[in-house]
């Protein structure tokens, strides 16, 4: 029997462990390792508010990939009425469906003949071997497995302007109900950060009836783009298939090949390609542009369709068969604009934005240099010379941004590896596998999924990245078969 060890049990390793029960046909010992008191949720769907709601409709969010209506479907017959017009819920009833779904799961798993173990602690080390990858948890237990998944979160939130226990610093949003109840209602709030975290406070402390004024501070001043109310028309060059063709030669497509990929599939809806750059340029004040996309279709909108429809599966993909070079490249001048482009807000949300700016509540601010603590309590931030003083602040950082959160000491110890770092963060792996290079090419695998892969995979984030990525993981698995080595196990809790 393979023994498979399961490193982070958020979302991410929620996604595995389906894959896994879905594509492994054999019985396995599979070995859960996370000391987070919650399993199976992360720190996104973690008990909160009703009112703090998922981006992504639950339509979208099924963690099971044979059954996509599958989220959907357990939502709303255990709470009816919990997804709204927009097919939006609360992130503490999708935590909930996680964990229930999982716990079905394991039961199933159980009684086909896997063994199972939870491990309530963190790892804190893995070592691959010649004979499996051994795994040293936190209170120095250690266990050897024929294969195992890193899929563990950041070990600490980005911290860049070092504000770690300083009065009335917001260091982790999550759970909004609980973490902004300290807030005053006039209070003058920041938020490092202008993405969908971002929204998320501004909404949550409008929610709860805050009057002062609140400043989104960030480098680019981007706000997340508006979800679309059409469905976008079908790609034509921008597919899986012609990505594959441009690799049956053998060699790795250009950053050129993709832009005339681009180009192409723009020249068919008669859309410049200039209009393109406009949008990745957006050089528009934020709100002003955030108007536009609320205002009705333009002769932008082709290019937005195109750009939000390729992301998610080609853009990803072709993201991965890029030198390393023009990964960094590709990051530095356009990463920013293609989350808030790929990682759209509620229309809803957009129009609150808009009402709280007109009302001279809300502002975003660009150029953030510098956060210095305020004489007497409070802070300023530092946006192009200019000081920006506020009572309170919240870290709406993306964690998975190049030079965000400290990685997991668990992934630290394979990142020390010859070859296994990416420039931009995480793991390198393999495209088609997500096995982690420079760990050996032995029978024993070490891969790695969700933030871990922040460098190598694009979208290493959203729960329909998760699934797909998932199901690649545990189709290398269960290709893989083998006999089992045996090794000395971990003490654990059985589940």
């Amino acid at each position: 029997m393979r023994r498979i060890a399961v490193i982070g049990a958020g979302a991410a390793g929620a996604c595995l462990v389906e894959s896994l029960g879905e594509l492994v046909s054999e019985p396995c010992d599979l070995t859960v390792v996370d000391g987070a008191p919650f399993l199976w949720r992360g720190r996104a769907y973690q008990p909160d508010a009703r009112d703090v709601i998922t981006n992504i409709p639950a339509s979208h969010m099924s963690v099971r990939a044979s059954d996509p209506a599958h989220a959907l479907r357990r939502l709303t017959a255990r709470t009816p009425g919990c997804v709204d017009a927009q097919g939006l819920t609360a992130r503490s009833l999708y935590g909930g469906y996680l964990a229930e779904t999982l716990t079905r799961t394991l039961r199933r798993l159980f009684g086909r003949g896997w063994r199972l173990r939870t491990v309530r602690t963190h790892a804190r080390r893995l070592v691959p071997e010649d004979d499996g990858v051994r795994v040293v948890t936190e209170s120095g237990a250690e266990a050897r497995f024929d294969h195992v998944v890193l899929c563990a979160g950041p070990a600490s939130p980005p911290d860049p302007y070092r504000l770690a226990a300083t009065p009335r610093w917001i260091a982790v949003p999550f759970p909004l109900a609980r973490m902004l109840r300290g807030i005053g209602p006039d209070d003058r709030v920041g938020v490092l950060g202008s993405g969908l975290t971002a929204v998320d406070v501004v909404a949550a402390l409008a929610a709860r009836g805050h009057r002062g004024p609140v400043v989104l501070a960030s480098r680019s001043g981007l706000l997340p783009a508006v979800a679309p109310l059409d469905a976008p028309p079908p790609l034509r060059h921008l597919t899986l298939t012609r990505l594959e063709g441009l690799t049956a030669s053998g060699r790795r497509p250009s950053s050129g090949d993709l832009r005339a990929l681009l180009a192409a599939e723009l020249h068919g809806l008669g859309c410049p390609v200039g209009a393109l750059r406009h949008e990745l340029a957006a050089d528009r004040p934020p709100f002003e542009l955030l108007r536009r996309r609320l205002a009705g279709p333009d002769g932008h909108d082709a290019a937005l369709a195109v750009l939000r429809q390729a992301l998610p599966r080609f853009a990803g993909q072709a993201w991965s068969l890029l030198p390393e070079d023009e990964q960094t490249a590709l990051w530095e001048r356009h990463g920013r604009a293609v989350t808030s482009l790929c990682c759209p807000m509620p229309r809803h949300r957009a129009e609150l934005l808009l009402r709280l700016h007109d009302a001279g509540r809300l502002r975003a601010v660009s150029g953030l240099s510098r956060v210095d603590r305020a004489p007497g309590g409070g802070f300023d931030l530092v946006t192009d010379g200019t000081e920006h003083r506020v009572d309170v602040l919240v870290n709406a950082l993306n964690p998975g941004a190049p030079g965000g959160a400290a990685p997991s000491t668990a992934e630290a110890s394979v990142a020390a590896l010859p070859g296994a770092a990416h420039p931009l963060g995480g793991l390198r792996t393999d495209r088609r596998t997500h096995r982690v290079a420079g760990t050996g090419d032995g029978p024993a695998r070490l891969y790695a999924l969700g933030h871990a892969t922040r460098g190598a995979v694009l979208f290493h984030f959203g729960m329909p990245s998760l699934v797909y990525q998932s199901g690649l993981v545990a189709c290398a698995l269960a290709a893989e078969g083998g006999p089992s080595r045996g090794g000395r196990a971990v003490s654990a809790a059985a589940h």
